[in-house]
């Protein structure tokens, strides 16, 4: 059996929702709001990151260049563009993380 990758995150996407509905107690309707915030906040914050990772790698990867001899490695271009994309990275995951 095969199945897509967009697949499976609607799938675990559906499973974390159906975490914090009973997390929260589904069967107290009074909560089945704040349950569905807990799972928005959680569903905003993984997006985050996830969106930051992305980002990450497209800089990583555009600055990657193959040196003049096959087979002789890959190497990144600018260190201190490195630097600065791995610090944006840990803000957002450390912003996320802190709400």
């Amino acid at each position: 059996m095969e199945i897509t990758k967009e697949r499976l995150a609607q799938l675990e996407d559906a499973e974390a929702k159906l975490r914090a509905l009973e997390n929260g107690g589904v069967d107290n309707w009074q909560w089945y709001d704040q349950a569905l915030e807990e799972y928005q906040k959680a569903k905003e914050q993984k997006e985050a990151i996830d969106y930051a990772f992305d980002c990450l790698i497209e800089r990583l990867c555009s600055n990657i260049c193959e040196p003049a001899e096959r087979g002789a490695g890959y190497g990144i271009l600018d260190q201190e563009e490195l630097q600065e994309a791995k610090a944006e990275f840990i803000e957002v995951v450390k912003e996320q993380l802190k709400n």
